[in-house]
């Protein structure tokens, strides 16, 4: 499965898990440092990076001929903690 659709949704499974890992690091300076601003940028790299998940997976299932149960996989991957890595390992490899 090697497709640019499956390269596009490659990475931004990488950058997905990436970003929350950032985020979290940013969040624990917000609390523990009282920095609100700690989480700008990571929380905005973050948010770029779901939408950018989310909207890549939809030609996996148009164009790669994902079967539609998988959706859940993916919706529950992007809410999950590391759930990105364990879906690009399982499912782009």
């Amino acid at each position: 499965m090697d497709t640019t659709h499956a390269r596009r949704f490659k990475f931004f499974c990488i950058a997905e898990g990436f970003s929350w890992i950032a985020l979290l690091i940013a969040m624990g300076v917000k609390y523990t440092q009282h920095m609100p601003e700690a989480v700008r940028w990571p929380g905005l790299v973050h948010g770029v990076c779901f939408i950018g998940y989310i909207v890549t997976a939809i030609p996996m299932f148009r164009h790669v001929g994902w079967p539609l149960e998988r959706a859940y996989g993916v919706g529950l991957a992007g809410f999950m903690p590391f759930g990105t890595f364990v879906l690009e390992r399982k499912w782009l490899r």
